[in-house]
C-alpha cells in the first residue's frame, strides 16, 4: 500500500506525468509478504533485507545463479503478484575479495586528508562475484578542496561511477563510499602506515586500477545453517510464508533436508501466523516415492499444521540458458507464493488459494498418471495442473496430511494466521493492566469485534454468531492457580465457512509482558 503525498497534477498536454507516494511502514498484520532462505550471487550474509521488487533484489543480491534456484524463484513470487518478500543469504563460511590501493608507491601524490600509504578496499558482501572486480581511483581539485572519483569495473566493464567523495579523513572517505556503493568498501580497521603528501601535489592523478581477489562461496549450508536462519526468520513479524527454493540443491540427504523442513514446520507452529511452503522432490512421480519422503517428516504434528506442500515442479524460461536448453528446471515454491500473495491482497487471507493460475510457467517438469495423482492429492500434496486455455494452476488447497488427521485446508491456517496476529497487535498494549475482571472484560471484547467482522463477510459458518465461534474469558480458564502465575486465558473456538471443522486457540497474557498463542 502507498500514501500519495501530493494529488498527481492533471496534465494540460500529453506527456509523462509523475506522483510523488510514501511507501507504507511494515505491517505485522499482513500475511502477503514471505520470507526467502537461500543463495544468492552476492549481498549481506544472516541479515534479512526487506525487497520490494526484482530491481531492487538485483541491486543488492546480484543477478541469476546456474546452481542456485533462489533468485528465480524470488522472481516467480513477483511475476505472480506478490509485492513484499524479505531475502535471507545463506553463504556459511564465505569470504570478501579485497585489494591493497598504494597511494604511496613511485612517488604518487597522498591526500593530505588520507595521509596513508595504503588503503584496503574490501567487496561489498562475500563471494567469488568480485574477484572480477577492478576499482580504478582518479583525485582531481576543485575550488573547494580534493575530491575522489571512483570507477568500479566487472570484467573490464564499468558497473559502478562513484564522482566527488570527500577525501578529508579515511572515515569520511569510507562513509560515502558505504552511502553510495553496492559493491566495494574501505577497510578502516586495516592496519594503515602514515605518508608524508608533497606539497600541493597535481590537479589530476590516476592511479593503477586495484583488481580484488581472495573471494569465496563458502561451503554448502547443513541443517545447523538452516536452523540459525530459522531462529532469525522467528524474529520478523512481517513474513507469513517462509520459502526454502535451495532446500534440496543442500542439507546433504534426504534426512537432512527432511529435518531442515520439520525445524521450519516447528517454528512456524510455535509462533501461529505463518507458514511453509515445501516443494515435494522432483523424483515423487507415484505413491511409493511420496511415502518414502513423507516417512522422513515423522508424521509430526507440526508438519500438519504448518506445511503447504505443491508438486510437480515446473519448467521455467532460463535467463542463463541458450538455444538447446532455453528452459529450466524449478521448485514451485516461489509462484505458488506470489499467486497466494495475490489472491491474499485481492480476496483476502480466508479465500481458498487454489484454482490459480501461474504466470511465467511453461510446463511441469514430469506428466503424472491419474492413478498416481489420486494417492498424492490424499497425502496432502497440491498439485499442479496444466489445463487447456488457463496454462498452469493449482489444483489443491491442503495442508501437508498425517496418517491419522483430518484434512486441513490452507485458507483455514491462513485465516487463523491472520486472526492471531490481528489480536497479538490489539492485545500486546494490555500486558501491564491489572489482572482482574475488567481486563478479561477487554480481551474478550476485542476478540468478538474481530471474529464478527469476519462472520458478516461469510468468513465463518453458521447463522448466528454463536454457531461461528466462541470466546471463553471465564473462571474455569482464569482459575486461581492462573491468577497466581500472572496469567490471564482466553481461549477462541472458531468455524470456517467450509468444510465444517472447529478449530480451537488458546491466548494467554502472562505478567512478564508477553502474549502467547497454542492450538490444543
Amino acid at each position: 500500500m502507498t500514501q500519495t503525498i501530493s494529488p498527481l497534477p492533471q496534465p494540460r498536454l500529453p506527456g509523462v506525468g509523475f506522483e510523488a507516494v510514501r511507501v507504507s511502514n511494515p505491517s505485522a498484520l499482513r500475511t502477503d509478504v514471505a520470507l526467502f532462505i537461500g543463495h544468492s550471487e552476492r549481498g549481506p550474509v544472516g541479515l534479512p533485507v526487506r525487497v520490494d521488487g526484482m530491481r531492487y533484489f538485483q541491486a543488492v543480491f546480484g543477478g541469476w545463479l546456474a546452481d542456485a534456484d533462489c533468485p528465480l524463484s524470488l522472481k516467480g513470487f513477483f511475476d505472480n503478484g506478490g509485492r513484499q518478500a524479505w531475502m535471507l543469504r545463506l553463504a556459511p563460511g564465505a569470504n570478501e575479495a579485497d585489494g591493497l590501493w598504494a597511494l604511496g608507491g613511485g612517488g604518487a601524490f597522498v591526500p593530505p586528508g588520507l595521509a596513508v600509504s595504503q588503503l584496503r578496499i574490501v567487496a561489498a558482501s562475500p563471494g567469488d562475484w568480485a574477484n572480477r572486480i577492478a576499482v580504478a581511483p582518479v583525485l582531481y581539485r576543485t575550488r573547494t578542496g580534493l575530491l575522489l572519483d571512483i570507477e568500479v569495473t566487472r570484467d573490464g566493464v564499468l558497473v559502478e561511477r562513484l564522482a566527488g567523495l570527500p577525501v578529508t579523513s579515511v572515515r569520511s572517505l569510507a562513509e560515502a563510499i558505504e552511502a553510495r556503493s553496492q559493491l566495494i568498501r574501505i577497510d578502516t580497521e586495516f592496519a594503515m602506515v602514515p605518508a608524508v603528501s608533497p606539497g600541493l601535489g597535481p590537479t589530476r592523478q590516476a592511479w593503477p586500477a586495484v583488481a580484488l581477489a581472495n573471494g569465496t562461496n563458502g561451503t554448502t549450508p547443513v541443517l545447523a545453517d538452516y536452523v540459525a536462519a530459522l531462529e532469525l526468520a522467528a524474529q520478523l513479524p512481517e513474513p507469513a510464508m517462509l520459502i526454502m527454493p535451495d532446500l534440496h540443491r543442500d542439507g546433504g540427504s534426504d534426512a537432512a533436508r527432511a529435518e531442515v523442513l520439520l525445524a521450519a514446520a516447528r517454528m512456524a507452529d510455535g509462533l501461529l501466523d505463518r507458514m511453509v511452503i515445501a516443494d515435494a522432490p522432483e523424483t515423487v512421480r507415484d505413491e511409493v516415492a511420496l511415502e518414502a519422503w513423507l516417512a522422513l517428516l515423522q508424521q509430526d504434528p507440526a508438519v500438519h499444521r504448518c506445511v503447504a506442500c505443491y508438486h510437480p515442479w515446473v519448467q521455467v524460461a532460463d535467463p542463463l540458458g541458450d538455444i538447446r536448453a532455453p528452459q529450466r528446471t524449478l521448485p514451485p515454491s516461489g509462484h505458488v507464493a506470489g499467486a497466494i500473495a495475490a489472491s491474499d491482497l485481492g480476496k483476502g487471507a480466508h479465500v481458498t488459494a487454489a484454482n490459480l493460475t501461474l504466470n511465467e510457467v511453461i510446463d511441469t517438469s514430469r506428466r503424472l498418471t491419474p492413478d498416481s495423482r489420486l494417492p498424492i492429492a490424499q497425502a496432502g500434496v497440491n498439485l499442479l495442473d496444466c489445463q487447456s486455455g488457463r496454462g498452469m494452476v493449482i489444483w489443491g488447497g491442503r495442508m501437508l496430511r498425517s496418517d491419522d488427521a483430518a484434512p486441513r485446508f490452507v485458507a483455514h491456517r491462513r485465516f487463523i494466521h491472520r486472526l492471531v496476529r490481528a489480536l497479538r497487535r490489539s492485545w500486546a498494549p494490555q500486558v501491564f493492566e491489572a489482572n482482574d475482571d475488567q481486563l478479561r472484560y477487554a480481551i474478550a471484547r476485542q476478540a468478538t469485534s474481530l471474529l464478527l467482522e469476519a462472520f458478516h463477510s461469510g468468513v465463518l459458518k453458521g447463522n448466528r454468531p454463536d454457531e461461528a465461534y466462541r470466546v471463553d474469558v471465564g473462571d474455569t480458564l482464569n482459575n486461581a492457580a492462573a491468577r497466581a502465575e500472572g496469567r490471564v486465558y482466553c481461549q477462541i473456538a472458531i468455524a470456517p465457512a467450509v468444510p465444517m471443522e472447529f478449530i480451537q486457540i488458546r491466548i494467554s497474557l502472562s505478567r512478564d509482558g508477553v502474549v502467547e498463542m497454542v492450538e490444543p
